[in-house]
């Protein structure tokens, strides 16, 4: 059973690294860095990024948490880093 438990939380750490990178290179693509974009559309994309964000950082804490009983440490995703400093320059 705990090794099904380490197991899932694994390759469900592996998703998390896959959404956060999908998450960084959809910004990058498709943020709102034109002015061809109007204000409201750049701040739905933004509010919508941030949501996306938010969730991302709570999985990442959950997995952390899990993987912790297992001593395995998860480092902080450096993606979502770069997503919060892209997004705010």
């Amino acid at each position: 059973m705990q090794e099904k438990f380490k197991s899932g939380l694994l390759s469900s750490s592996e998703d998390f690294k896959r959404q956060v990178t999908a998450l960084l290179e959809e910004f990058r693509a498709k943020g709102p860095f034109g002015s061809h974009i109007s204000c409201e559309t750049a701040f739905e994309i933004i509010e919508n990024i941030k949501q996306q964000l938010n969730q991302l950082k709570e999985d990442e804490a959950t997995l952390r948490r899990g993987l912790a009983i297992f001593k395995i440490d998860l480092p902080p995703s450096k993606d979502i880093t770069k997503v919060e400093v892209v997004g705010r320059s």
